[in-house]
């Protein structure tokens, strides 16, 4: 049986809730990938993260930060600043950006009040999804913009080290086996599309939602929580 995903308005179904308490007390999440590595049908573990695996991730963030700061390489507020001298991000995309957010949270009320009434009025309903659809894709190019701007930072090269390690020490296979023996070969995985596909759902699973939740929730919220997993 096909789940349909719920759409802006809709409530999150009752059995995507089952899953994220099911989940959340659960040590990994399984995976499907329908190829990897050339074999079909490959199942993967992807397991919460221990205080174990945290402290040797953070180390490695550390060291990162500091051989790169000894290198030279800007911080995120020096590179914000040059942005900001150079015209290329500024007080005017900050403020875009927070107004963005801030409409479709509007909207996110308006589509309630509306599905909150017996007969709501559907051309105004779907109208509303239009203009948060078009609020949303605005938003993604500009957070697509400053992440570009800033991924050579050192605190952004810094968290990817964080991630690697916490991929290459929380991913396995079912009989236990880890998929990446080392940082290497996970930097030299060549099966990109699975890479990402593990990477967000380690990720989600790490939040302790399942994705199909993650993506339909509104997108303040999912912001408040990306800003608190910063370091």
């Amino acid at each position: 049986m096909v789940e349909i995903e719920p759409k802006l308005g809709d409530p999150i179904p009752q059995n995507w809730l089952e899953k994220a308490k099911v989940e959340l007390r659960a040590n990994y999440r399984s995976i499907k990938l329908d190829e990897f590595r050339g074999e079909k049908d490959v199942e993967i573990y992807v397991y919460r993260s221990t205080l174990k695996v945290d402290t040797i991730a953070s180390y490695k963030y550390s060291e990162c930060y500091n051989n790169l700061l000894k290198k030279g390489f800007p911080l995120k507020e020096e590179m914000l600043n040059t942005l900001k001298e150079r015209g290329l991000w500024g007080d005017k995309q900050e403020e875009e950006f927070e107004t963005i957010k801030e409409d479709m949270r509007q909207v996110e009320i308006k589509v309630a009040l509306l599905r909150s009434k017996p007969n709501y009025n559907k051309v105004t309903f779907n109208n509303s999804r239009k203009d948060y659809m078009k609020l949303k894709d605005r938003l993604s190019e500009l957070i697509t913009k400053k992440t570009s701007y800033l991924s050579n930072t050192i605190e952004s090269k810094a968290e990817e080290e964080q991630i690697k390690v916490k991929l290459s020490l929380c991913v396995k296979y079912p009989d236990g086996r880890l998929v990446w023996d080392s940082l290497d070969s996970l930097d030299n995985e060549i099966d990109n599309n699975a890479l990402m596909k593990i990477t967000n759902e380690f990720i989600s699973f790490s939040l302790g939602l399942t994705q199909e939740i993650i993506d339909n929730l509104p997108d303040h919220i999912f912001n408040m929580v990306g800003e608190g997993l910063g370091n």
